[in-house]
């Protein structure tokens, strides 16, 4: 404190408010680090090194074997303290969960296409399907189409819900098609049932 604060008093002023003498305040600046403080920044040093080399997805156990697999000997509970000191903490991935339901009792459409994927004309028959992508701010619902004659993807992504997402997704190409008059064509959606 005294150190941070010398820039703005006067040693001699600081050393009789806080009862601390100049003189073992200097003696103090001028001694060298305690062997356990260079210890310690060493192994600051190192923590921080096995923290990169582990993609920082260790914790404190598997840091230690990663530190003693480069020779560094170091108690768990000194790696706790200096990793909360330095703020250090570890990614960890989020377990996966499945979203869709494939053996409910739900009606389920009739499969018109029965694995015959090739058309003669565009808008003939399309296949199309959702999926979820996980960011930091929620998910986000992507919906896919593509048209069967010639390959071409039409796909949205959305933050409400995935029924709305696939409604939404789907006018810009219904709304073309009602404008020639066109026949709505055959779609094929994956199976299942969201949650």
């Amino acid at each position: 404190m005294m150190t941070e604060m010398r820039l703005h008093y006067p040693v001699p002023l600081m050393s009789r408010a806080l009862d601390v003498s100049a003189s073992g305040y200097y003696a103090w600046v001028q001694r060298p680090l305690s062997k356990r403080a260079r210890e310690e920044a060493r192994l600051e040093v190192e923590i921080k090194a096995a923290h990169k080399r582990t993609r920082q997805t260790c914790g404190p156990e598997r840091l230690q074997r990663d530190l003693s697999e480069h020779g560094v000997q170091v108690g768990i509970c000194r790696i706790k303290r200096i990793r909360k000191k330095l703020g250090i903490r570890c990614k960890q991935k989020k377990k996966f969960k499945a979203t869709t339901d494939s053996t409910h009792t739900l009606p389920v459409a009739e499969n018109l296409l029965d694995q015959h994927f090739e058309v003669s004309r565009p808008n003939t028959a399309w296949v199309s399907d959702i999926t979820y992508i996980p960011t930091d701010e929620g998910w986000l619902y992507l919906a896919g189409h593509k048209d069967l004659f010639n390959g071409e993807v039409d796909g949205q992504l959305n933050r409400d819900s995935d029924l709305f997402l696939i409604c939404a997704s789907f006018l810009p190409r219904w709304e073309h098609l009602s404008l020639w008059r066109a026949a709505l064509p055959v779609m094929l959606l994956s199976q299942g049932m969201v949650k």
